[in-house]
């Protein structure tokens, strides 16, 4: 049991534990172990790939791009309104149309230096 619930507070977004009725500012909690704010629990963020169905079975191990072409796009992550644990995870992909919108869904900027 201490190793499921340990297990659990690490992969459950703390947006879930605060009770949130919607999607907080980001920055509004801790950084992750990799310093990074808000990676999963707060909104399904959409990445730009593609989904393709077998694509990580042939796609290069470091930063698979994805497909080039495709008719659904990816997002990741989980949302504050989400109860399964199984979707906090940025490696869990969830696929919708291009364009699909609603309160819990968003996208992250991000810029190199």
């Amino acid at each position: 049991f201490k190793l499921l619930f340990t297990s659990l507070l690490f992969l459950t977004p703390v947006s879930l534990f605060a009770g949130l009725q919607t999607f907080a500012p980001v920055g509004s909690f801790p950084l992750n172990f990799f310093g990074i704010a808000d990676m999963t629990g707060n909104l399904w963020e959409w990445v730009h790939d593609y989904f393709g169905k077998a694509y990580y079975a042939s796609s290069a191990k470091n930063n698979p791009k994805g497909p080039e072409k495709g008719k659904y796009r990816i997002f990741r992550g989980g949302s504050w309104n989400d109860l399964n644990v199984n979707y906090f995870s940025t490696s869990f992909r969830y696929l919708k149309k291009p364009g699909y919108k609603n309160s819990t869904v968003g996208f992250r900027l991000a810029i190199q230096n």
